[in-house]
Parts: C-alpha cells; structure tokens; sequence
C-alpha cells in the first residue's frame, strides 16, 4: 500500500510538472535546449509517437545537460592522468547519449527500450568516473555533487521512460514489422 500510495504521488508530480512546463518553448534558432525540461507531451497516452525529435524527450535533455556540465568541469584538465580522465568521462557522458538518439531513430519502443539499457550502463559508468575523479582530486567536493545529482536525475528519468517503453501501452504503438524498401507494393 505504502509503495502504490508514493508511486501515485510521483506520477502526479510528474503531470504537475507537466502542466507547468510551456509547450512553445522549443529548441531556439541557436539549437540551445529550453531551461524547462519538457519532455514529450502526451508520452502516457499517445506513446512515443507524440515526440518529434529527440530533444523533446526528458532522458536525452537531462542527458545532455550532464554531458555539457561535465565538458565544461573537465575542460582545463591538460597533463597526464588529469587529461586522461577527462577523455574518458566525456566519452562515457557522449556514449549515454548517443544512445538514445540511436534508439530514438529505430522507431520501435521494444527495440528504443534496449537502447535506453546502453544508454544507463554509460550513465553508470559516467557516476563512476564521476567518483574516480573526486577520489584523485580531478574534481572538487562540490563539482562533484552537482554532477552526481545531475547523473541522479538523468538516470531516473532514462528508467522511468525505459519502464513506460515496455509497458503493454507503448508496445500497442510497435509497428508489426519493419517496412521493408525493397519490396514493391502490388
């Protein structure tokens, strides 16, 4: 009881948040991502159908914002073991998002689902790095707290979405099969 009774409350923040979020604010001129997360609109309802390009989904955004912050963290690293870490952290920050473009371009909420796997395994590997630079002194105490929360939040948000592509709902939204360019329509 205890467990559904917090379930329901988060899915009602959730669509608190959502209502609070303004739909006109998309993606500027300059490619920049809006200061409110939005995600996709209807993303219960209509499936994944209802997200036009990637970054309208809340997992890549929250991705991407971790990736950035962790670019920018990692950037004045330039001898050594320092320089090393830092190329490793911003690959495995790149790799979780990646992925989900990848997954995001299959069309397929089975298919998109596995992609979010990859994508959490580089954002587990990303907290460790994470871990590993605070441990060595790469990173100071409080650069690592607002790039574990970061990871935190892109996490649960990669789950969260990674459940709902394999819910009954989402699966209703799979195609039969792959539309096949080769074959001729009779």
């Amino acid at each position: 009881m205890v467990r559904t009774r917090s379930r329901l409350i988060e899915i009602s923040a959730y669509f608190r948040r959502r209502l609070d979020c303004d739909f006109s604010n998309r993606i500027n001129a300059n490619r920049q991502i809006p200061n409110k997360l939005c995600g996709t609109s209807r993303a219960f309802n209509d499936g994944m159908s209802s997200a036009r390009g990637v970054e309208e989904l809340v997992s890549w955004q929250q991705i991407h914002e971790l990736r950035l912050e962790i670019d920018s963290a990692t950037k004045n690293g330039s001898h050594g073991d320092q320089f090393a870490f830092g190329g490793q952290i911003r690959e495995a920050a790149t790799s979780a998002e990646r992925y989900i473009v990848d997954g995001f371009g299959r069309y397929n909420p089975v298919v998109f689902a596995n992609f979010l796997e990859f994508s959490r395994t580089a954002a587990w590997k990303t907290r460790s790095l994470l871990r590993n630079g605070l441990d060595h002194g790469y990173l100071s105490a409080e650069q690592f707290n607002h790039l574990d929360q970061l990871a935190n939040r892109a996490l649960r948000a990669t789950v969260r979405f990674q459940r709902y592509l394999r819910s009954p709902a989402a699966k209703g939204h799979s195609p039969l099969r792959y539309p096949r360019p080769y074959s001729r329509s009779a």
